[in-house]
């Protein structure tokens, strides 16, 4: 079934040789502004616009970037249909939206891994990975491009996310959370600027003595 399918893009994309040849002049020819292809046809370009238009602006939610990345070639045929020309941002805005998505998975990994020992405060740091998940479809790319910047672990989570496999690097971890917490409850800012960093000298000390 077709009509109707305008009012979602992926359903649209995925019909993209028949959305083609509807959007075409061709097609409405002679007939009344109120007929069902009409209306078809201005709904399904409206909704091309819009999402070349927020794609261009760096407004597009995430779960329709997600759709325009998947069909890439569909949505760049369909779009010149309508516009003047296809936003040229696609690679820019792909890579936004990788870099968004390797820091969450890593901020989850930290959460779940690093944080999930005695002594290590991670209440906040949790609400900020469910809150996540659950805007992250409707939030707009340029939001979700400085999403994370004002967590201070952030510049720590690529290496940290390397080495969660390594079990001596989590026996350095634990040990280096007991003797900086000394039987407290560590808060993030002190993870950061004391434990990450004697963490991090320690295995760069213990890799550089085996090398």
């Amino acid at each position: 079934r077709v009509i109707g399918a305008s009012g979602n893009l992926r359903r649209l994309l995925c019909a993209a040789p028949l959305w083609s040849q509807l959007l075409s002049v061709a097609w409405s020819r002679g007939l009344e502004a109120a007929h069902p292809i009409v209306c078809m046809q201005e709904d399904a370009r409206r909704l091309l616009n819009d999402q070349a238009e927020h794609l261009r602006s760096g407004s597009v939610e995430l779960q329709h970037l997600r759709t325009i990345l998947e069909h890439r070639e569909s949505f760049t045929d369909l779009v010149g249909k309508v516009v003047d020309r296809c936003p040229n941002n696609m690679d820019s805005s792909a890579e936004m939206l990788r870099e968004f998505d390797t820091t969450f998975e890593h901020l989850q990994l930290y959460v779940r891994v690093f944080c999930a020992i005695d002594g290590v405060e991670v209440a906040q740091l949790q609400q900020v990975v469910d809150s996540t998940s659950q805007q992250r479809p409707a939030m707009e790319l340029r939001v979700a491009a400085k999403h994370f910047d004002n967590l201070p672990v952030k510049k720590h989570l690529a290496w940290l996310s390397s080495v969660v496999s390594s079990e001596v690097f989590a026996s350095i971890w634990r040990g280096t959370v007991e003797q900086v917490s000394k039987g407290t409850k560590l808060s993030q800012k002190l993870v950061v600027s004391d434990v990450i960093p004697a963490a991090w000298t320690a295995w760069e000390t213990l890799s550089t003595s085996i090398a």
